[in-house]
This record gives structure tokens, C-alpha cells and sequence, in this order.
């Protein structure tokens, strides 16, 4: 149990980093102008955002729950 745990933690992280990289920073940065641009184009690009930005918080959700359930097992 606990090997599935940390695997699907691991998972989680993977799908984060994924999610964050083509987030832009208040820089001006990010990747959103390469990977995302069919998505902006698509749904818009404040949706867009809006959706990385809640997809990234339930993740890192998962990742905070998932630590707790490893200390707990």
C-alpha cells in the first residue's frame, strides 16, 4: 500500500511539473507563448490561466494529502 501511495505521489508530481511549465511568470516568462498557444487560442487566454492556475492548486492539494497519508502508513 504504501509503494502505491508513494508511486501515485510521484505521479502527481509529475502531472505539477507539467501543469506549471507553460504557466507564464510575472515576468513574462514561462512557456505559454510555445506550448499553450492553441489552448489560448481555443478557450481564451484568462480561461486558460484560470484553469492551470486550479489545476495546479489541486495538485499540490494531492501532494500535501499524499505526504500525510505516507506519514500515516
Amino acid at each position: 500500500m504504501l509503494l502505491f501511495v508513494i508511486g501515485l505521489m510521484m505521479l502527481v508530481a509529475l502531472l505539477l511539473i507539467v501543469v506549471i511549465l507553460p504557466q507564464s511568470s510575472n515576468k513574462g516568462g514561462g512557456l505559454t507563448g510555445s506550448m499553450a498557444s492553441g489552448a489560448n487560442q481555443l478557450i481564451g487566454v484568462k480561461k486558460t490561466t484560470d484553469l492551470l492556475e486550479k489545476i495546479t492548486w489541486g495538485l499540490m492539494i494531492g501532494i500535501f494529502v499524499l505526504s500525510l497519508l505516507t506519514h500515516v502508513l
